[in-house]
C-alpha cells in the first residue's frame, strides 16, 4: 500500500507478545500523538496494524474505542488492488483494509488523516476531467 508518512514505531518494541489488550491501550496513545502531529505541523500517520502484535482483544478494544464513522468505501487502485475505507468514529482516524481477490483481509493500516491518500486527487488528474468535460461539451455543441 503506497503511504505518505509512516509513524514512528518507538513503542512497538516494549509490547507484549501476545497481547490481553495491553498493546490497543498504548496503539491508542500513539494515535493521540498522531492526531496531535497533524494538528500542528499537518503530517498525517499511517500505522500498520499488522506490524504490531495485536491479539483478538486488542482488535476488539481498538474497534471499540474508535468505533465507526459514516464513511465506507472501496478504492480498487492499480498498485494496491481492493482497499476498504472505513472513517471511524474519530474525525481524523481511518481504519483501511486490503483486500485479496476473494476479500479477506489481507493488511490492516490506520491512517490519521484529513481524508486519506489513497482517496486524493492530484491536480493533473483534475485538470485531465476538466479537459475531458470540456471535450464532452464542444462535441454536444454546448461550448
Amino acid at each position: 500500500m503506497a503511504a505518505g508518512t509512516v509513524t514512528d514505531y518507538h513503542f512497538i518494541n516494549s509490547l507484549p507478545n501476545p497481547s490481553q489488550g495491553e498493546n490497543a491501550h498504548a496503539l491508542l496513545h500513539e494515535i493521540v500523538a498522531c492526531l496531535q502531529l497533524l494538528l500542528r505541523e499537518g503530517q498525517p500517520s499511517r500505522i500498520d496494524l499488522d506490524a504490531i502484535p495485536l491479539g483478538e482483544e486488542d482488535l476488539a478494544l481498538l474497534q471499540d474505542n474508535l468505533g465507526e464513522g459514516p464513511i465506507q468505501a472501496e478504492v480498487v487502485d492499480e498498485e494496491t488492488g481492493v482497499v476498504r475505507v472505513i472513517e471511524t468514529g474519530i474525525a481524523g482516524v481511518w481504519w483501511l483494509q486490503q483486500l485479496d481477490e476473494d476479500d479477506a483481509v489481507i493488511g490492516q493500516y490506520l491512517e490519521i488523516n484529513s481524508i486519506p491518500e489513497l482517496m486524493r486527487i492530484s491536480e493533473e488528474l483534475i485538470a485531465d476531467g476538466r479537459d475531458a468535460l470540456q471535450a464532452r461539451l464542444f462535441q454536444l455543441g454546448l461550448k
